[in-house]
């Protein structure tokens, strides 16, 4: 309950703050006055204060009591609970505590609010002019030999409701450069605790950067009236493989050394090992041009893999599991039953497509081999046609999907003819939305 704005007295002051003074001068400095009342004692005009914060200090969000001046007036209306600052991160944010980048998009979301009520009590962003400053996120990582920070905004201040969550994606994408794992946009290392601030900060910076805002206030970190509000937390990134190649192919008659794939494997340990292997695949480490017999296999080492004895039967395929990571295996031999218009795309045909004679509707599926993206979900196009009548059955189904997916489409859900027996089918397929 806010005390009055008349009738204010020492005895009233002292008991609220549970003082042990009653000299003015001592009230108004008591280290017990909350600090994100509106009133309070301040320097200079009341309840302003002196630079307009209502005697607070944006960097660390500290109090400047009065100095020289005191006035018990400056009492009036003052909140000793249930007030939270202007602007505050919660305890409840959904920031993970163990990142496994394996060419996926990490997105923090913080419990991050700020007082938006028009209450007389309340201090609120437009009383400090931080309405049209930014929410943001820094972070750094532990084992990176610059130690810099990386800032990201997001949300505006008065865009941030009282039950708002402001997300920020954290891009935890690894690629291979040479033998080392890279973040994209590089704001992580391979390995090492993250912490993680939140700020506000007077300009925008949509895309991650090393270079700070000009004006940055960290958010308040302090327990408010039993509430425990922060601004900083902290994560692992560890536990994740990356491979160069995530798909290989031989030829029905390769075989033998002379015919290798090979694939660079960069893991945040220092070792890897190969959980699984086709049977038909030998599978050596290389390092530094050399192959490897014994010993340890390291992050950073290069696999080469080739097929023990030619193929002369139905095409092979199976994976090669390292870590949290798949390379997609195929072994040509036989001829393909599915046919495609799209060349770059390269799909095993060796997965059964089935066409059921008079449905009205046709479920297929593949493996996408390459020709998409190795691991970002992209728009793939399929449409059903019959070459026996020449014509399209349907419209074009779109799905999103990436290298090394099986995919599960229904095509034609309004099928203008039933699948007939001893027609002939072409399932198209194009990365671009045809005009047909």
């Amino acid at each position: 309950m806010a005390l009055g704005t008349t009738d204010i007295s020492v005895t009233l002051v002292k008991n609220t703050l549970a003082a042990n003074t009653t000299a003015v001068s001592g009230l108004c400095t008591f280290p017990t006055i909350n600090k994100w009342s509106r009133y309070k004692p301040v320097t200079g005009t009341w309840p302003q204060a002196v630079d307009g914060k209502f005697g607070l200090v944006l960097s660390g969000w500290g109090y400047n009591h009065p100095t020289s001046i005191f006035r018990l007036g400056d009492f009036r209306g003052y909140q000793h609970t249930g007030i939270m600052p202007v602007i505050y991160s919660l305890f409840d944010n959904r920031v993970p505590s163990v990142l496994y980048p394996s060419g996926t998009i990490t997105t923090a979301v913080f419990g991050v609010k700020a007082n938006s009520t028009n209450n007389t009590t309340r201090i609120q962003p437009v009383d400090l002019g931080i309405q049209d400053y930014y929410f943001g996120v820094r972070y750094r990582v532990t084992g990176d030999t610059n130690y810099f920070w990386w800032y990201k905004t997001g949300s505006i201040v008065h865009d941030i409701t009282e039950g708002g969550n402001p997300t920020i994606d954290i891009d935890v994408t690894v690629t291979v450069t040479g033998n080392v794992g890279v973040f994209n946009n590089a704001p992580l290392t391979a390995t090492g605790t993250a912490t993680v601030e939140l700020f506000i900060c007077s300009t925008q910076c949509t895309n991650w950067t090393t270079t700070a805002p000009p004006i940055i206030y960290l958010l308040p970190s302090e327990i408010v009236n039993e509430v425990q509000v922060v601004n900083s937390y902290s994560f692992v990134v560890s536990g994740w493989t990356v491979v160069s190649n995530y798909t290989m192919f031989w030829a029905g008659s390769a075989t033998g050394y002379g015919n290798f794939q090979s694939t660079v494997v960069v893991t945040s340990g220092a070792y890897f090992t190969i959980g699984s292997k086709p049977s038909w695949l030998t599978v050596t480490d290389w390092r530094a041009g050399g192959q490897i017999n014994t010993g340890d296999w390291l992050s950073g080492d290069e696999l080469r893999c080739y097929p023990t004895v030619a193929n002369t039967g139905l095409t092979r395929y199976d994976y090669i599991v390292i870590g949290d990571q798949e390379i997609f295996c195929e072994f040509q031999g036989g001829t393909p039953t599915v046919s495609y218009s799209s060349s770059p795309i390269v799909i095993n045909s060796a997965i059964p497509t089935t066409l059921n004679a008079g449905a009205g509707s046709v479920a297929i599926q593949f493996h996408i081999v390459s020709g998409l993206s190795p691991t970002v979900n992209v728009p793939l196009y399929i449409r059903l046609y019959n070459t026996t009548t020449s014509t399209y059955l349907g419209s074009w189904t779109t799905v999103n999907t990436h290298d090394g997916q099986i995919v599960n489409a229904t095509l034609g859900t309004f099928i203008s003819s039933d699948i007939n027996y001893g027609n002939v089918y072409i399932i198209f397929l194009s990365t671009v939305d045809p005009l047909l």
